[in-house]
């Protein structure tokens, strides 16, 4: 979701397939930073109720596995030039993006076929 003030600009969803959370979270991070540069920021603030991925990104936490490692360097790299960072917040504050994030995972299951074994 990409706000500007309390102004909701954008919002969608993206099944990534089979993924930890830390993936499918930083995954998220590099899309909506690569969204949010069509709107020209100068400054993006990145709201998440991961306080692994926000420790990691103030630098609390090394970045251990490869992978994820990665994403970081590709979404440093995406907002060279624009202030950017990560903030925690509660999972409360955060039902948009879980609801989404629910609902990318069950177009994936219809997808494959998996819808039944979700849903049940």
């Amino acid at each position: 979701m990409i706000y500007k003030g309390n102004e909701l600009l954008y919002s969608d969803k993206i099944y990534i397939g089979f993924a930890t959370n830390n993936i499918a979270e930083y995954k998220a991070i590099l899309f909506a930073v690569r969204k949010a540069k069509e709107f020209h920021p100068k400054k993006i603030l990145v709201k998440t109720d991961s306080e692994l991925i926000a420790r990691q990104f103030s630098g609390i936490y090394k970045i251990r596995d490869e992978n994820l490692r990665k994403i970081y360097f590709e979404i440093l790299e995406e907002v060279k030039g624009i202030e950017f960072s990560v903030e925690h917040i509660r999972r409360e504050q955060n039902r948009l993006a879980d609801k989404l994030s629910k609902e990318a995972v069950t177009m994936g299951a219809n997808y494959n076929g998996l819808s039944d074994i979700i849903t049940k």
